[in-house]
């Protein structure tokens, strides 16, 4: 299945995940990608080495004003970084949102025509299920968001149970699950 959309969920610098990357990098056609969607929380504020960090600012604090987006990038800043690996292949589509009010804004008025999301990232646990941009909170949304066991990571090398978890998954042909409603 060829995503137009990537949301990446808590995907830090860290030299524990070279080899996670390294797979998302043969597994993703990044050149198809259109949009970006960072919710890294803890992140320092950085928007000179973090484009998703300076288009958010660029677009959120003079084109169109959204007080929710900027705060949410404040009060969630930390000192992580980006992982490097995936900075390489952001651009002019890529923010950084950090709340559900920002993501909807973000969906229906900048790329309302993706209806498809690939979500990488940390998995099953903080990450995933209980950070401002969550499972739980995206399964209300009108998109449909897709993962699999290469797509997600868990801090013990585990292998991810989406068949266990607290939310709903649709396994696909395709090899993806699709996030219930």
């Amino acid at each position: 299945m060829e995503f137009k959309g990537l949301l990446c969920i808590d995907c830090w610098e860290s030299s524990h995940l070279d080899k996670y990357y390294a797979q998302l990098e043969d597994k993703i056609n990044f050149s198809n990608l259109e949009s970006i969607i960072v919710a890294n929380y803890e992140l320092a504020l950085d928007s000179i080495n973090d484009l998703s960090q300076y288009n958010t600012l660029e677009e959120y604090s003079w084109t169109n004003f959204n007080q929710d987006i900027l705060l949410s990038m404040a009060r969630e800043a930390r000192v992580r970084t980006t992982s490097d690996t995936l900075k390489k292949y952001f651009n002019k589509h890529t923010f950084l949102i950090l709340s559900m009010s920002g993501l909807i804004h973000h969906l229906n008025n900048v790329v309302p025509h993706i209806k498809d999301w690939l979500v990488i990232g940390g998995s099953f646990g903080d990450c995933t299920h209980h950070r401002p941009v969550n499972f739980s909170e995206l399964t209300k949304l009108p998109y449909n968001f897709y993962a699999s066991s290469w797509s997600l990571y868990k801090d013990d090398n585990s292998l991810i149970d989406f068949d266990n978890d607290s939310l709903s998954w649709t396994f696909e042909e395709n090899g993806f699950y699709r996030l219930g409603k």
